[in-house]
């Protein structure tokens, strides 16, 4: 018992030392973490589980309480003690006002690791072509955050890798499974064929047909829109209102 108060404070000792007090250590790590969780959530975050990502997203978040510690000390609080009540107010009007625009103006992220599993199949039959003919040729399958790698997906049926798309040589059944986690929409590209190709698509048994003859552009682009619940994007638009908001006012006040 005297070990674990010991180190409690002697930690509060060094958050003092560094931060003054408590309050400015809270609001130093809050504005750490809003800068990480924006980042994390709208840059590094992947349809799969990285702890890589989740490793710079910490260093990230400990970088930014130290900076945000920095700036309230040389910037913020000399500032604020030189301005009237109504510079204030309007100053931290204009900011909110900004980064709601700036929002608006992004696309919000929701918590990809809550969301369920959605299952993709696709499935084609190519037929015998000549010997020049290529075939069917995938270009990418996108989850709305990252593409999804080849080496993830299960085939049935020949392909190979060419300048990194996947090509399905004629005269076979080819089918592709995926289970993974899908945000707001999804997008699987094809190259356009100069010959009759019908492709199944399915999303949790949610079947559509398309044919890669019948395009007027050189590549077929398939969007599908799925439903995420709203509480999934809470975290990104948050934190990224408090991020947002952080630095419009910082720069506000330098330029002031």
């Amino acid at each position: 018992m005297k070990i674990k108060n010991i180190y409690q404070k002697k930690l509060t000792d060094l958050i003092k030392s560094i931060f003054g007090n408590y309050s400015s250590f809270l609001f130093s790590l809050l504005i750490g973490i809003s800068f990480s969780v924006s980042i994390y959530l709208g840059l590094l975050q992947r349809h799969f589980f990285s702890y890589r990502y989740l490793a710079y997203a910490i260093l990230i978040a400990i970088v930014g309480t130290f900076i945000a510690r920095f700036v309230n000390y040389y910037v913020i609080s000399p500032s604020l003690k030189t301005m009237s009540k109504g510079i204030k107010a309007f100053t931290s009007i204009s900011t909110l006002f900004l980064s709601f625009i700036l929002l608006l103006n992004i696309t919000i992220q929701p918590i990809y690791y809550a969301l369920p599993d959605t299952k993709m199949e696709i499935d084609f039959t190519i037929d015998a072509l000549s010997d020049d003919a290529e075939g069917v040729r995938l270009l990418w399958i996108e989850t709305g955050q990252g593409y999804v790698p080849y080496t993830f997906i299960d085939y049935s049926g020949e392909w190979e890798r060419v300048f990194g798309n996947t090509i399905f040589p004629p005269d076979q059944n080819v089918k592709l499974t995926w289970e993974g986690k899908v945000g707001s929409y999804a997008e699987i590209a094809f190259r356009k064929t100069n010959f009759d190709q019908p492709v199944s698509i399915s999303w949790n048994g949610n079947t559509t047909s398309y044919n890669l003859n019948d395009v007027e552009e050189i590549d077929l682009i398939i969007e599908n829109h799925f439903d995420v619940p709203w509480v999934n994007f809470l975290p990104f638009t948050i934190a990224f209102l408090i991020s947002t908001s952080y630095t419009i006012f910082t720069i506000m006040l330098v330029l002031g």
